[in-house]
């Protein structure tokens, strides 16, 4: 995804290879939001890592700490962080919504005019 220049931010799992290339600055507003450190890495080893940065975040109200790790160098530490937090926040729409209204795959090919909007919806939900 982001050889074909898509942005994408997501939690650094733990065992993740991580190579440290070097350590950005955090500033007082940043530390303050939670940001506790940021830095650019290699993901991976050899032919098939990746140049990334990761953020790590401590969550106030649960007291977890985070990494989060996005292709993304010119976003704010704290814009990363909320990012994923928005992105968290759709995956759990999703979910709500394919517990409470299943439905079966949908296979047509195109779309009628009455169906454009409330399909694409469906599509992404229903499978």
């Amino acid at each position: 995804m982001g050889q074909a220049g898509g942005l994408w931010v997501t939690r650094l799992q733990e065992g993740a290879v991580v190579k440290d290339r070097e350590h950005l600055p955090v500033n007082d507003a940043q530390r303050v939001a939670g940001v506790i450190a940021q830095q650019l890495v290699r993901l991976g080893a050899g032919k098939r890592s990746l140049a990334a940065r990761v953020v790590h975040y401590h969550h106030k109200e649960s007291g977890r700490i985070f990494r989060f790790v996005t292709n993304n160098t010119k976003w704010s530490p704290t814009t990363v962080a909320r990012i994923y937090r928005q992105r968290w926040d759709i995956e759990m729409l999703f979910k709500r919504i394919k517990q409470n209204y299943p439905c079966a795959t949908f296979w047509e090919t195109r779309p009628t005019p009455s169906r454009s909007r409330s399909g694409a919806l469906s599509s992404l939900i229903c499978w």
